[in-house]
């Protein structure tokens, strides 16, 4: 039986977002050092290519809409060979990790969010904010994951690149989801993306005064206000150019946030570990 060709990777700018900005970012945190770490990512990466293997098939399956031609086939043999890449990487890195105590609960928590997103975009509500929010908070848990298994002590601070990572990830929603509006010039549409780009920048205001976020966290929104002010000024023509911003958005956002992340870890005193 020949070898089925591996199901066409996703094209949405927004998944490859979510999955690429916490891999950096837990790298930038470990120094890009850690083997662990670097294991931990690969099986993020691998899980991320299974959801989008097996789901689509399972969703179809779910309304009884008919496949194409060794669809099925291809997409669950995939998904099989997707999972169990994603344990083989995972695995080592566990039984690598000094600290595997402190591993596991935010691994558990981290595919726990995933599943239940994974779920809801199987039942067709993948796109509920609420399911949406709890699959982006996920993914922001993949990057105190791989500190934590490179040995990092958990702290308030190893969180801080999740912090910023869902944050990214909220307002990108918010910014998305109120585009049609704003494009029209509506102003109730104009008054949401503001008051949801100002909420997500006050919720990063406390989460600093408790201590878990690193100093200069505030550079890495400087690209995400500009995005919110040119976009309300003047936003993007049609979809593809609102892509086409966001893309560029998530990048400066993660250099300057990956630059942040390294040079805290650099310059402030790590807790001792336990």
């Amino acid at each position: 039986m020949p070898i089925p060709a591996p199901p066409p990777l996703p094209n949405e700018h927004g998944a490859w977002t979510m999955v690429s900005i916490p891999i950096v970012l837990g790298l930038c945190a470990t120094h890009a050092a850690s083997l662990p770490a670097w294991s931990t990512g690969a099986a993020t990466f691998l899980a991320f290519l299974a959801h989008y293997a097996i789901v689509p098939w399972a969703a179809r399956t779910r309304v009884g809409k008919p496949s194409p031609p060794g669809y099925a086939v291809r997409r669950i043999a995939w998904g099989v060979v997707y999972l169990a890449g994603s344990v083989a990487c995972f695995a080592p890195a566990l039984l690598v990790s000094q600290a595997q105590s402190a591993v596991l609960p935010i691994a558990a928590t981290s595919a726990g969010l995933a599943a239940v997103y994974a779920a809801a975009s199987i039942v067709g509500a993948g796109r509920m904010l609420f399911f949406e929010i709890l699959g982006m908070g996920g993914m922001a848990l993949v990057a105190p994951m791989m500190a934590a298994a490179a040995g990092h002590p958990v702290s308030d601070a190893i969180f801080a690149p999740a912090y910023l990572a869902l944050s990214y990830f909220l307002s990108s929603v918010a910014f998305v989801r109120t585009y049609d509006g704003v494009k029209r010039h509506e102003r109730p549409a104009i008054a949401r993306c503001l008051a949801a780009q100002a909420a997500i920048v006050l919720g990063l205001i406390v989460v600093a005064r408790l201590g878990g976020l690193v100093p200069l966290w505030w550079l890495s929104w400087l690209p995400i206000v500009g995005r919110s002010a040119l976009g309300v000024a003047r936003p993007p023509a049609n979809l593809r150019a609102l892509g086409v911003r966001e893309a560029w958005v998530a990048v400066a956002f993660t250099l300057i946030a990956a630059s942040v992340v390294v040079w805290s870890d650099c310059t402030l005193p790590r807790p001792p570990a336990g």
